[in-house]
């Protein structure tokens, strides 16, 4: 399970993205990008990536997201990372 997510929020008002980066983890074929709103609730895949970094380009400014990482390979996706 991925560890250490953090995310950056933009700046200025054209600019709807949230940037997030967590800690890589070894022998994963890659990773799944899950958000809510709110917490916990209804979690949905906005995208994957291969790197421990995702940019969220379908955000709206001023509004509080949730989001969650899971690891993928040929067995599934692993459990949420906190």
């Amino acid at each position: 399970m991925p560890a250490g997510l953090t995310a950056l929020g933009s700046t200025g008002l054209a600019n709807a993205l949230v940037t997030l980066f967590w800690t890589t983890t070894p022998g994963v074929a890659g990773y799944h990008i899950w958000r809510s709103q709110p917490p916990g609730t209804g979690y949905e895949v906005v995208g994957s990536s291969a790197t421990p970094a995702y940019t969220d380009t379908t955000v709206t400014n001023g509004t509080t997201y949730y989001y969650v990482i899971t690891t993928t390979n040929i067995v599934g996706d692993s459990a949420w990372s906190s």
